[in-house]
C-alpha cells in the first residue's frame, strides 16, 4: 500500500497525517502459549537471531508486586511465542539492555533487588538453540540503577548508563550522572568496569524517560521522565516532569548536554518508545503524568532535522482497532518486518480503582 504524509502545524507542535494503520497481533493464552501480563520487562531483538524477539522478566500485577523470571521468544514472521530454557539468573525487574552488534555482546545493567534497592548487577545475555544463558559478571557496577538509560556507542566497545533511580553511598536517590561501562572478555571470563563520564550542563535527575542512541550524529537522546516530587503548602504531592528533549553529543569537546530547542513533549513517565534506526525517528507512545491516567496518542521526533520538533502522528483507525492508552509498556523497531511493536503495560479503570493489565502486541507497519 502506498503511504502518504501531510504535515500540518498546530499550535506548538505538528500533526502528521500518515497512511499507517495499527494491527493487533494474534493473541495467546497468557503463561501457557505466550507471556503473562506484566510491566517493564526486558524487550529486545537479539543479535544472534534477528528474526526473533526476546521478552524477559518484569513485574507482575500482584500486591505487592513481584519480579518475574521467565523468558520468551516470539517469531517475528508468524507471531508465535515459545518459552525458552534458561541457565543462570534472569536480571531483576526494571533493568535495561543494550547490544553491541559487532561483537554480539548483549549487556543488561541495573534493576531492583528484592529489598527494593536499585541493583548494581551487570549481566551478559547469550542465546543458542532454545536456551538463554545469563552470565552475572563478578564485579558489580559502581552505581545501582533502575529505570535508567543504557546504550551502546556504535563503533566502540563502550556502553553508557544515564539517570534512573540509583543508590549512592547506600542512599536511594534520583540520578543525572552518566557513566561509561566497558565489557572485556567473554562468558565466565568477562569483566565489566564502570567509570564516571564527566560532562557539562547535565539535565535534571529523572527516571522512567524515553531515550535512543542517534548513531548518525553520535549522540544520546533523552526526553521526558519523572523528576523529584515535593509536597505543596496544601499538602498535595507535586510531581516534576521535564517536557524538554536533550542530546549528549559524543563528538563535541568539551562533552556536554544540550537542550534541543523547540522539541518539547507533554510531561510523562514510563511511556513505551521505539527508535527507527533506519529512518532515524524516535516514537513515543503512552505514559502517565500522574500515575493514574494514561496518555493516548503516538508522537514522533525526526532526528535527521537540524531543528526537530515533536509531531503527533494521526493514524486513521477505529479506536476499537487501536491499542488502548497505557504506561509501563514496551516498544521497539522491528527491522526485519519494517514496523514498530508496542505492548504489555497497564491502564487504570475508569473509576481509577483497579489496574487493567495488558497482554497484547500491536504493530504499526511502516
Amino acid at each position: 500500500m502506498q503511504k502518504f504524509f501531510v504535515v500540518i502545524t498546530f499550535f506548538s507542535f505538528q500533526i502528521t497525517y500518515a497512511g499507517l494503520s495499527w494491527e493487533k497481533l494474534s493473541g495467546w493464552t497468557p503463561g501457557v502459549t505466550g507471556p503473562s501480563d506484566r510491566e517493564h520487562p526486558l524487550f529486545f531483538i537479539p543479535a544472534e537471531k534477528p528474526n526473533e524477539l526476546i521478552l524477559s522478566g518484569g513485574l507482575d500485577f500482584s500486591f505487592p508486586q513481584e519480579g518475574l523470571s521467565d523468558t520468551w521468544s516470539m517469531n517475528l514472521k508468524n507471531g508465535k511465542w515459545r518459552k525458552l530454557k534458561q541457565v543462570g539468573n534472569v536480571p531483576t525487574a526494571l533493568a535495561r539492555v543494550a547490544i553491541d552488534p559487532e561483537r554480539q555482546v548483549t549487556l543488561v545493567t541495573g534493576g531492583t533487588n528484592q529489598d527494593g534497592q536499585p541493583s548494581a548487577r551487570a549481566t551478559l545475555f547469550s542465546y543458542k538453540k532454545d536456551t538463554v544463558t545469563w552470565t552475572t559478571l563478578k564485579n558489580p557496577l559502581a552505581l545501582g540503577r533502575s529505570l535508567h538509560a543504557l546504550i551502546h556507542v556504535t563503533g566502540t566497545p563502550s556502553f553508557l548508563n544515564f539517570g534512573g533511580i540509583g543508590t549512592v553511598q547506600g542512599e536511594k536517590q534520583l540520578l543525572n550522572l552518566t557513566t561509561v561501562v566497558n565489557v572485556t572478555g567473554s562468558g565466565l571470563n568477562a569483566k565489566v568496569e564502570e567509570g564516571l563520564f564527566e560532562v557539562m550542563n547535565m539535565p535534571s535527575e529523572r527516571y522512567g524517560f524515553a531515550y535512543a542512541y542517534d548513531a548518525r550524529k553520535a549522540r544520546l537522546i533523552v526526553v521526558i521522565g519523572q523528576g523529584h516530587m515535593s509536597v505543596s503548602a496544601e499538602g498535595e504531592i507535586v510531581s516534576v516532569q521535564d517536557q524538554k528533549t536533550y542530546a549528549l553529543s559524543l563528538t563535541e569537546e568539551p562533552t556536554q548536554w544540550r537542550e534541543i530547542a523547540g522539541a518539547e513533549l507533554s510531561g510523562r513517565r514510563n511511556a513505551c518508545w521505539a527508535h527507527d534506526r533506519d529512518r532515524n525517528y524516535l516514537y513515543v507512545f503512552g505514559g502517565t503524568a500522574d500515575g493514574k491516567t494514561a496518555i493516548d496518542g503516538l508522537m514522533r521526533l525526526n532526528l535527521n532535522s537540524e531543528n526537530p520538533t515533536w509531531e503527533a502522528v494521526f493514524i486513521n483507525a477505529d479506536p476499537k482497532k487501536s491499542p488502548p492508552a497505557r504506561s509501563s509498556c514496551v516498544g521497539l523497531y522491528d527491522k526485519t518486518q519494517n514496523r514498530l511493536l508496542f505492548g504489555f503495560g497497564n491502564t487504570l479503570n475508569a473509576e481509577m480503582t483497579a489496574v487493567l493489565p495488558h497482554t497484547d502486541m500491536w504493530a504499526l507497519n511502516l
